[in-house]
């Protein structure tokens, strides 16, 4: 009995040593920012596509799954995995005779999809799966890492995440700095950040760009006209995949109109939403091109005055076509 006792304590302290050795992993972003909030710690997020990429795994078995990662991961950063897996995305194709229950399942995995495709494209992945981002605590990018077969351990993954160490401190130091500071100086930090952020990974840093006008409502940092401008740019993009055109221009000349940019702000803009609008095969012209015009008198002597003249008269060639072919 005592020998069964003695096994039985054995066998129940390695049992909560292999549970304790396992890693969580969230399968939401926004249940691991609430985490990192609490726990102030950076976040590990993993897109993959496990059952169709080809390296996902691998990179599991080999990294991921293993008890040193376990040891060494946990306790510094909250994990998230965000996997496009085939099979799971299969459920969603349904046929007349799908019971409420399926529907209603196939509806959840459709809305988790589009949101998994949103933080993917919010985070630049370029289809480079599997893939391993860290970010600060907030969700900002701090470095990224594609897979590669030379990862074939954990001290491997520790070795690609070392070499990118002086970057990732630079900018947690930097995000530090913005959000110990208020209105102005708040601002200053918000630029800092952005200039030293490489630009694939500045999107997730809008909702802080964005926030550059109220902080600093006079202006006195004089950065309010190339934040209205970049959140001009911001907005756009959201509008362009939602196809509507109109409203792509509308958040150029909404920046135009606010009286904060700079000649040669203004002439960007302008340019922009005429090249926008051309880009997304609108047949206004004549919109196009007065665009154009407000930009060439934006900033007349600036060195953009060529581009503009030379876009000007391709607009005009562009329009002289479409009515030649609409009248045949």
């Amino acid at each position: 009995m005592k020998n069964a006792a003695f096994l039985s304590i054995i066998l129940f302290s390695l049992l909560l040593a292999s549970c304790s050795a396992k890693a969580k992993w969230f399968t939401k972003l926004d249940d691991a920012l609430q985490s990192a909030g609490e726990r102030q710690k950076p976040i590990f997020l993993l897109f993959s596509g496990e059952d169709w990429d080809g390296a996902t795994p691998t990179f599991k078995k080999d990294v991921l799954d293993t008890r040193d990662f376990a040891e060494d991961f946990k306790n510094d950063y909250v994990l998230v995995k965000l996997d496009f897996s085939q099979s799971e995305y299969a459920k969603t194709v349904l046929d007349e005779n799908s019971s409420p229950k399926q529907r209603e399942e196939a509806d959840r995995i459709l809305a988790e999809y589009d949101e998994k495709e949103r933080l993917a494209s919010l985070y630049g992945l370029n289809n480079q799966y599997p893939c391993v981002y860290l970010l600060s605590k907030e969700g900002y990018v701090l470095c990224a890492i594609p897979y590669s077969e030379a990862i074939k351990s954990v001290a491997d993954l520790e070795n690609l995440i070392g070499i990118q160490q002086s970057v990732v401190t630079q900018l947690s130091s930097l995000i530090e700095r913005v959000n110990a500071s208020e209105g102005a100086e708040k601002a200053k930090a918000i630029d800092a950040l952005y200039e030293a952020t490489p630009e694939a990974y500045r999107l997730p840093l809008a909702p802080l760009t964005a926030s550059v006008a109220s902080l600093d409502a006079q202006n006195t940092s004089g950065l309010r006209g190339k934040y209205e401008l970049i959140s001009a740019w911001n907005n756009a993009m959201i509008e362009i995949q939602n196809g509507d055109t109109d409203a792509t221009v509308d958040k150029y000349l909404a920046a135009c109109e606010g009286g904060m940019l700079s000649p040669d702000q203004k002439q960007e803009a302008y340019y922009t939403a005429a090249y926008m609008m051309a880009v997304l095969g609108s047949s206004d012209f004549d919109r196009m091109y007065s665009l154009l015009q407000k930009s060439m008198e934006a900033a007349p002597e600036s060195g953009r005055a060529a581009d503009i003249t030379l876009m000007m008269n391709e607009i005009r060639e562009m329009q002289q076509r479409f009515e030649e072919a609409g009248s045949r």
